[in-house]
C-alpha cells in the first residue's frame, strides 16, 4: 500500500488477502430504524477485499438502553469478541462479534 502524489491510497493486489468483508456503517442519531440494511440485510451491502494485514471480518454494535444507536461491518486487523458495557444510569452497550469467513 503507498501513498500516491495526491495523498490518495493507492493499494496493489499484493497487498490484498484471501478475506473479504460486508462494509457499511449506520448511525441512528437522529432517528432509530430497525429495518436498516446493513443491520438486517448485510448481503446487500458491498463485499471488500481485505488487506493481508485484515484478518477478521467485524461487525460492531452500539446499543443505548437496548436500541441500537450505530452498527458497522468492515475487515479488520484486530477483533475482539464480546460486549462491553460504560456509563451510569444510560447505560452503553458495545457488542463485537468477529469470523475469518469471506461473505460474513
Amino acid at each position: 500500500m503507498n501513498k500516491g502524489s495526491d495523498s490518495a491510497i493507492i493499494i496493489k493486489e499484493e497487498d490484498l488477502g484471501n478475506l473479504s468483508c460486508h462494509k457499511c456503517e449506520e448511525n441512528f442519531k437522529q432517528q432509530w430504524d430497525p429495518y436498516t440494511v446493513c443491520q438486517i440485510q448485510p448481503n446487500n451491502t458491498p463485499l471488500i477485499p481485505c488487506l493481508r494485514s485484515e484478518t477478521y471480518c467485524m461487525v460492531e454494535r452500539i446499543s443505548i438502553m437496548g436500541l441500537t444507536t450505530s452498527i458497522k461491518r468492515e475487515c479488520a486487523a484486530e477483533c475482539y469478541y464480546g460486549c462491553r458495557s460504560k456509563n451510569f444510569g444510560v447505560t452503553t452497550r458495545s457488542c463485537t462479534s468477529c469470523c475469518q469467513t469471506t461473505g460474513w
